[in-house]
């Protein structure tokens, strides 16, 4: 156990137990201590060793150089050379360990070996200094004096210098002055057996001084550690109290940030970035997972200090290979913490790598929408070991005010998307009314449908006569979608939704089109164009199912029961507006078909009177703006009555309808051919040049007579030959207005049916136009006699 500052910490219950008087001695085996208590003392009693190594080996070499110097003159060299070298050994290597130690931390099983290294070193000490009155004894009394003040110091020393670690101490004092005392005693002299007992006696002093200096050390080491862990556990009560408040901080602004987020991803990354201010967390992100590529899509992220977020963030969730909280938190549905995680590596926390040094805590915990997990909040801190049970609790609180934000800004959108879909709806009514043709209403319907509502496709389609599901119509930017669409309500997948509906004539919904099962052949595709719920409902014309209209949305779980309700509404308005535009084009037919009829002659299918009253006024005027002339002509069929009379009214309709045929075809474009009732006609000829009329009217007529010239084959079995009268008025020569050219051309008729035997061609002009001409003609012949 380590204090806030990285000391060995104690624990409470080894303190206790050494202030409870039990004796601590060098000789007492550390298994009186508990196993905590040791490791403390031990690391304590290391480091400190390790701190002493230099000066130790400098003490030990300055010593050793000048009992050497000393004892030149009476001891051979080769053995002051080789205890010498010794001596360096034993104190080269407790330099080469401090060395490589003094900056790294040793691990608690590292520690241990360590220690008891360094209590080798300092037995090893001893025993060189062991050495010396054994091997290295001078001969003289001064010089033997000098030993035994040197050996005695040096003990002295380590004693002093050795105090916390009670079994170092004594193993160098004992190893040092045991062999003085024997070498003293062996010696014949009274004296040296008297230095001899004096050696015992100090090394008795030692003895008790090293088990005094032992046990006044465990005693501050567990008077500072107390202090020490008063003090942590002072500093984390104020931590813990201080992250509380921050939570319940956070909590706050959380049920405010819900209340007023626009949508979920707005509240997201709100959430994360007030975790991050307010509650002092590291690093804070909510994902959910893509069940595709089983990868996380971060939907909002914070980070504090000046660590990149999105660098952070990549490393967090680099494949589904790595095993992590998150993933655990989506899978088990249930929050998840962990008081640790490796350090070395940003990756999610993770069981995985239990044997890797702390860098923090972490948390997942699962957000739910509508009663299913919708995204995970990971957090993570610093701090080890700080998720107690209060701040648990605060975070569970935390994703509760997420939920219930989700919760009000889905009601709010909700309510927004209905208003938006009731507009569309109003005007789709409008489209209905306004719409001239079936592919601008349904082109017109989509586009409503995708304007600032919750739909950012919408589609009609309708199977061919193969069975494939042709698109007619559509809007929206997600309908890219549309152009790799290939289904066939004859294939063996009935799974898409069009083709469900135009067999089942009912509606079908997909509301989490990535999570639906039966779509998983197109998830690839959905994903990528957006596609996440949609709804198809059938559109009726005539009573059939005529199409499919689909509603696509980008985000799931939108088609709630009023939803439904107002998207059926719009399917349905949208059939009653192709069986009203039916019903218009059958209108239009109908009075296309009448005016038809009332312009034309149900027989021979020429204009009727009706009809020439409205274009006689007409070609009037454009003769009178062009400076033309202009003939009317009325036709009478001689001799038609006995036909009647012999082959029965069926053979005068069919004589009637090929004599209307042969005057149509024998007309310019521009004339106008009538058939007033029974066996007279009327023709307009327009564009006449006044200074050449009699000769236009010469061709024109002679080519209308060859209508008559071949005989008619009756249905009976009869060939008849008929012959016509015309009367002719012209404009502007016999009337200038079209009551008067009619009476002219009838009066000329009539004059014409009169005189038909002795006529000399089977038409006849006006009384006016006919002294006008006929006058022209005299002159003209005048002219040429008298030339």
């Amino acid at each position: 156990m380590r204090s806030a500052v990285g000391i060995p910490v104690l624990p409470a219950q080894a303190v206790a137990k050494a202030k409870g008087g039990e004796d601590v001695n060098p000789s007492t085996p550390h298994d009186r201590f508990d196993q905590p208590a040791q490791a403390a003392v031990a690391a304590d009693q290391y480091r400190r060793l390790l701190t002493a190594a230099p000066y130790s080996a400098l003490t030990n070499l300055a010593t050793g150089t000048i009992v050497i110097w000393v004892l030149r003159e009476s001891v051979s060299l080769n053995r002051l050379w080789a205890w010498g070298l010794v001596l360096a050994l034993v104190h080269g290597a407790h330099l080469g360990l401090w060395m490589r130690k003094r900056k790294r931390p040793a691990a608690p099983r590292a520690l241990v070996r360590l220690h008891r290294v360094l209590r080798a070193g300092a037995w090893l000490s001893g025993l060189a200094w062991g050495a010396v009155p054994l091997v290295l004894f001078p001969p003289g009394a001064m010089q033997q004096a000098f030993i035994v003040f040197f050996t005695a110091g040096v003990s002295g020393a380590a004693m002093t210098g050795l105090a916390f670690d009670g079994w170092a101490a004594f193993l160098f004092v004992v190893s040092a002055l045991v062999p003085l005392m024997i070498r003293l005693f062996l010696l014949q002299s009274s004296m040296a057996h008297a230095a001899s007992l004096m050696v015992a006696i100090y090394l008795a002093y030692l003895s008790a001084a090293i088990h005094h200096g032992h046990r006044q050390f465990v005693q501050s080491l567990s008077w500072r550690n107390q202090a020490f862990e008063s003090a942590a556990q002072r500093e984390q009560q104020a931590q813990r109290l201080q992250r509380l408040a921050q939570f319940n901080a956070l909590l706050a602004q959380a049920n405010q940030l819900g209340s007023t987020a626009d949508d979920a991803s707005a509240l997201y990354a709100a959430i994360c970035q007030a975790a991050v201010e307010h509650a002092a967390l590291k690093s804070v992100w909510i994902g959910r997972l893509d069940t595709a590529t089983q990868d996380f899509d971060v939907l909002a992220a914070a980070t504090s200090g000046g660590e990149s977020k999105d660098a952070w963030i990549g490393a967090e969730l680099d494949g589904p290979a790595a095993p992590g909280l998150a993933r655990a938190a989506w899978r088990e549905n249930c929050a998840v913490f962990e008081p640790r995680c490796p350090s070395g590596t940003r990756h999610e926390p993770s069981a995985a790598h239990p044997d890797m040094p702390a860098a923090g805590a972490n948390a997942a915990l699962p957000v739910h929408e509508h009663g299913r997990i919708a995204a995970v909040l990971s957090v993570h801190v610093e701090q080890e070991e700080v998720f107690d049970e209060a701040t648990r609790d605060l975070l569970l609180n935390l994703v509760a005010s997420i939920e219930r934000g989700l919760q009000a800004v889905w009601q709010r959108n909700r309510i927004a998307n209905l208003q938006k879909l009731h507009h569309a709806l109003m005007s789709e009514g409008d489209v209905v009314l306004q719409a001239r043709s079936v592919p601008e209403m349904l082109v017109r319907s989509c586009q409503k449908l995708t304007q600032g509502t919750q739909f950012h496709a919408a589609w009609v389609a309708r199977p061919d006569e193969r069975g494939h599901i042709d698109v007619i119509a559509r809007a929206g930017t997600g309908a890219s979608q549309l152009d790799a669409l290939d289904i066939n309500i004859n294939d063996d997948n009935k799974s898409p939704l069009a083709i469900r509906v135009w067999l089942s004539h009912g509606v079908a919904l997909s509301d989490n089109l990535l999570e639906d099962s039966a779509m998983a052949p197109w998830h690839a595709s959905l994903a990528a164009h957006g596609w996440r719920a949609a709804l198809a409902a059938p559109v009726f014309r005539g009573g059939q199912i005529w199409a499919v209209l689909v509603f696509v949305s980008p985000q799931a779980h939108v088609f709630d029961t009023q939803t439904i309700e107002l998207c059926e509404r719009v399917a349905e308005l949208l059939g009653h507006g192709l069986d009203e535009l039916d019903l218009k084009q059958r209108l239009s037919e109908l009075q296309r078909q009448e005016a038809h009829r009332a312009r034309h002659d149900p027989l021979t299918g020429l204009a009727n009177r009706f009809a020439l009253e409205q274009h006689l006024p007409r070609a009037i005027a454009r003769a009178q703006a062009h400076g033309r002339a202009l003939a009317l002509g009325m036709i009478d069929l001689d001799n038609f009555k006995p036909v009647n009379d012999t082959w029965g009214h069926e053979a005068g309709d069919q004589l009637l309808r090929e004599l209307g045929m042969r005057l149509q075809s024998r007309i310019r474009e521009s004339d106008f051919l009538v058939r007033l009732g029974g066996d007279e006609f009327v023709v307009v000829i327009e564009g006449i040049d006044k200074e050449h009329v009699i000769d236009t009217l010469e061709q024109a007529f002679a080519r209308l007579h060859l209508a008559v010239e071949t005989p008619f084959a009756l249905d009976a079995g009869a060939l008849l030959r008929i012959d016509m009268t015309m009367g002719l008025a012209l404009y502007p020569f016999d009337a200038d207005d079209a009551d008067s050219l009619m009476r002219q051309a009838d009066g000329a008729m009539y004059q014409a049916k009169l005189h038909k035997g002795e006529r000399q061609r089977w038409w006849q002009l006006g009384a006016a136009s006919a002294k006008l001409f006929m006058d022209a003609q005299a002159l003209d012949a005048c002219a040429e006699a008298s030339t």
